[in-house]
């Protein structure tokens, strides 16, 4: 369902969304949805607006359902708001999540599995690509345990792997790119404390505490 709202929030005439998440989280009977969507089809308003003018005007088939309709429009409101204000795709499913937290142990897997695959993807719109694609096989599902996951240093802020590379390093390119002139007189300054110290030394032994290895 919370993908469902993903899609619902990228576009509010998503109808096939809309369905699944005014039947999941607002508890809308068939027969509801069915007469509901039939009157979008007739008007072209599309489902989730014709649902919204049902409960409003609190009419047979919603109004068994209005406050939880009406605190779900809400809500639907609210994620666009955030999604156009770019807020960041794991503010935007955090609390969809804490709006409607999910009441099963596999429905939490699922979110868990659907934030680490937002935190990948980086946008909606980047995710919501790669679901489709999963969907039609076009794309093979990324497992846990034997996948590279490419990330800027700020994206990896937090995160935790056995095996990090960091390209560039050597190279001097990280965090910033150094020219091999700054490079070599800063080893010098950063060389010459401890230069010192082995000159004040007795014998090979300060010298090797100076520079192990």
């Amino acid at each position: 369902t919370s993908l469902a709202a993903l899609r619902l929030v990228r576009s509010s005439t998503d109808d096939e969304a809309a369905r699944a998440v005014l039947a999941g989280w607002a508890a809308l009977p068939a027969e509801a949805l069915d007469a509901a969507e039939v009157e979008a089809a007739r008007s072209g308003r599309g489902l989730m607006l014709t649902v919204s003018m049902q409960a409003a005007e609190r009419r047979v088939g919603a109004a068994r359902s209005a406050p939880a309709v009406t605190r779900l429009l809400q809500r639907v409101a609210w994620w666009q708001q955030l999604a156009s204000s770019e807020v960041g795709l794991q503010r935007l499913l955090d609390q969809i999540v804490d709006d409607y937290p999910p009441p099963t142990q596999d429905g939490a897997a699922a979110i868990s599995k659907l934030l680490r695959l937002a935190e990948r993807c980086g946008s909606l719109a980047a995710l919501l690509s790669h679901l489709r694609s999963l969907q039609s096989g076009a794309g093979e599902e990324e497992g846990e345990e034997d996948t590279v996951q490419l990330l800027t240093m700020h994206r990896a802020k937090g995160l935790e792997w056995e095996v990090v590379y960091l390209p560039g390093w050597e190279a001097g390119a990280f965090p910033r790119p150094v020219d091999a002139a700054a490079a070599a007189a800063a080893e010098d300054v950063s060389a010459a404390p401890a230069a010192s110290a082995s000159q004040r030394g007795s014998g090979s032994e300060a010298g090797a505490a100076a520079f192990p290895g």
